[in-house]
């Protein structure tokens, strides 16, 4: 895996030179937008990926949690650059992510009783409450 910041031009694009004409997955993170994850196509048409600022999730708590977000496709949520293992820390009263991709998904902890599965879903410009 090949990690690092890749600037904007002024059109708010950017060029990426692959190392060959291939199929590659990549994440998309940018300061108040919902996170990106899409294959590109490296032998074909440029790809448009628009970004969005997406919802806020809140997940409130009476204790401590660890968890993991998987989308859809039971692939994991990555929703930062900085935390690409996945792993969610919910803390009392409780944790908030801004800018939460839009999309149906399932928040499964493991908390001290045993391991719950809480799907959840977030929609553009809304705040989704978990308890």
């Amino acid at each position: 895996m090949v990690s690092g910041s890749i600037p904007l031009d002024a059109t708010s694009r950017v060029e990426i030179a692959p190392p060959s004409p291939d199929s590659y997955g990549a994440h998309a993170f940018s300061a108040g937008y919902a996170p990106r994850v899409f294959t590109a196509d490296f032998s074909g048409p440029a790809l448009e990926a628009a970004r969005t600022a997406g919802g806020r999730m809140e997940v409130r708590t009476k204790g401590r949690a660890i968890g993991w977000i998987v989308d859809a496709s039971d692939a994991l949520y990555i929703s930062s650059l900085w935390r690409k293992d996945a792993v969610v820390n919910v803390t009392a009263p409780g944790t908030t992510s801004q800018n939460f991709a839009a999309g149906s998904y399932v928040l499964a902890v493991q908390i001290s009783s045993g391991d719950r599965s809480h799907p959840f879903t977030v929609t553009e410009a809304t705040t989704t409450h978990l308890k």
